[in-house]
């Protein structure tokens, strides 16, 4: 069972949703590439450790008192494997725990970040009084990742995760005990968003339109019946889910209070239309021109799907 899924924080969410409307800094773009490279790594990871009943997985956890961060946890049997999933791609020379690329880039900090997840993971579970034993690897899920020189058994690649699953399947089986240090594990789960440092935008700069959650493209336009909204790439949606993709985009521009107007900016929607959507769906608060709505806040992991699925052109 998977008992935590990640969730992508709000700076990676704000570049991802300004990536298109305006120009990123360099550093913000690199960035935003890295994150999502890498999560493409960790859903291949997820999909193939998805298929197993009877062990608990946890998909992002953050120990801020250990200084511990740890992709996947996996609690199967007496142990808790933890795997940090790497999306690499080209060749590498590996020897004595360093990583060279064919740049000549040295990451020498990979397997030792391994080494000190371990070890914080080990005086958790000591302090809260658990009983596991803790095995650590590193996951490489790129098929174009190809490793040159020594290796051991702190590295495995996409290949090696049918004999794990299998493994895995042969210790399966939740216990309340494993319940319990799933659910200590994301209670003590911190917030890792302060690790990202994003320059700030004017967002008086931005495109406006409405961006397709299909292609990410930003400008989909109202269809000649008026019912929905379509894209140059096919996809379509209605009217409703239009307004709801932008108001979940001036939360993230941090409008402090939304209004009509804020909304129509990028909608261009006929003011009964909207006034009717927002009256079934939306809170409204205020008088006059000091309206302003609001909403139940529900965060779903479609957006992760959306994400890897839809992973911009290099």
């Amino acid at each position: 069972m998977i008992a935590k899924l990640h969730e992508t924080n709000d700076k990676l969410l704000l570049l991802h949703e300004l990536y298109g409307r305006l120009d990123l800094s360099k550093s913000d773009y690199d960035l935003l590439r890295r994150y999502l490279s890498g999560l493409e790594g960790e859903r291949k990871f997820l999909d193939a450790m998805g298929e197993i009943d009877g062990v608990v997985i946890l998909w992002d956890i953050y120990l801020e008192d250990y200084s511990a961060q740890f992709d996947f946890l996996v609690l199967a049997g007496q142990y808790v494997f933890h795997f940090d999933v790497k999306h690499y791609s080209g060749g590498y020379a590996y020897r004595d725990g360093l990583f060279k690329s064919a740049n000549g880039r040295v990451n020498k900090r990979l397997m030792m970040q391994l080494t000190a997840s371990e070890a914080g993971l080990k005086q958790f579970l000591l302090k809260h009084g658990f009983h596991y034993k803790v095995t650590s690897r590193v996951v490489f899920m790129n098929e174009s990742f190809q490793l040159i020189g020594d290796t051991d058994k702190y590295i495995l690649f996409y290949y090696d995760l049918g004999r794990v699953v299998d493994y895995l399947k042969g210790n399966a089986g939740i216990c309340e005990d494993m319940m319990r240090l799933s659910e200590t594990l994301i209670a003590h789960h911190g917030d890792d968003s302060k690790f990202y440092n994003t320059d700030d935008y004017d967002m008086d700069d931005i495109k406006l339109g409405i961006r397709c959650p299909k292609c990410r493209r930003v400008g989909m336009i109202r269809d000649v019946k008026g019912h929905k909204y379509q894209c140059r790439c096919g996809h379509r949606v209605s009217n409703r889910e239009a307004v709801d993709i932008v108001y979940r985009m001036l939360e993230l521009f941090r409008v402090d209070k939304i209004r009509k107007c804020d909304l129509n900016r990028h909608l261009e929607m006929p003011d009964r239309t909207l006034k009717r959507i927002l009256k079934q769906y939306y809170y409204k608060n205020g008088t006059g021109r000091g309206t302003y709505y609001t909403k139940d806040s529900v965060r779903d992991n479609q957006f992760l799907d959306d994400l890897v699925d839809n992973y911009f052109e290099s």
